[in-house]
């Protein structure tokens, strides 16, 4: 992440949402948000991890990377109560406009 204020033009570009949530009656979930990730290292990571020998030699290390070249971070989280029973967790990619 950059030690300096964002601009507009920080927040476009590659982004990756990374969701965890979890409940039994009381749950919680959590969302995070890297935005500005060098598009190269982002091509790079979805090769490696689309093949199972790269993606457990190599794309960890570009990952990190990856996760290094993002220019911003936005973190979420928050508890809730309900009729509920469950967990999951997902990782998605997009793009910012």
């Amino acid at each position: 992440l950059v030690d300096r204020d964002l601009t507009s033009d920080d927040i476009t570009g590659p982004c990756m949402y990374t969701e965890v949530g979890v409940g039994l009656g009381i749950g919680g979930s959590a969302t995070a948000l890297l935005f500005g990730l060098d598009p190269k290292l982002l091509a790079l990571s979805v090769v490696l991890s689309s093949n199972p020998a790269t993606s457990l030699i190599a794309s960890t290390t570009v990952n990190r990377q990856l996760a290094r070249s993002a220019k911003g971070a936005v973190v979420m989280a928050g508890m809730n109560a309900g009729l509920q029973a469950g967990g999951g967790a997902a990782i998605y990619m997009g793009y910012l406009f």
